[in-house]
């Protein structure tokens, strides 16, 4: 019999709970959420003057680490090397515990936790959404 860890049942309920919550999320909820990220980050080239982190715009469906003309950290750019993309999922884990997901990450942000922590999630992402091109078809 196989037995887990207390940080792999967390993990897998994040993931399962964020899975659930990002399929209901609100833009207009989301772009509240979204301050606290825009004290690091913009989804509009304008408004990214004296920010810390990339462009977050088409951020769904990008290879993480590969925003062009930003120096992320080592690990951000070996996570994106191993084949993950900033989909809907990826983001909801990340967003949730971001030094858990990438060891080693530049990102100070704690993530978005608590009782309201999925649905901020949730929101949060359907807002970013808007600011991606839609996936080819």
């Amino acid at each position: 019999m196989r037995k887990f860890t207390g940080a792999a049942v967390l993990a897998a309920a994040t993931v399962l709970f964020a899975g659930q919550a990002f399929a209901e999320g609100d833009p207009a909820a989301g772009e509240n959420v979204f301050k606290k990220c825009a004290t690091c980050h913009a989804l509009e080239e304008a408004k990214n003057k004296g920010k810390q982190g990339p462009i977050l715009a088409g951020v769904i469906g990008r290879v993480p680490g590969t925003f062009p003309d930003y120096k992320y950290s080592k690990a951000m750019v070996e996570f994106g090397a191993s084949g993950k993309v900033w989909d809907e999922a990826t983001l909801a884990e990340y967003l949730a515990d971001p030094k858990g997901v990438v060891k080693g990450t530049k990102m100070a942000f704690a993530g978005l936790k608590g009782d309201k922590g999925p649905q901020d999630i949730a929101d949060v992402i359907a807002y970013v959404k808007t600011f991606s091109p839609a996936p080819a078809q």
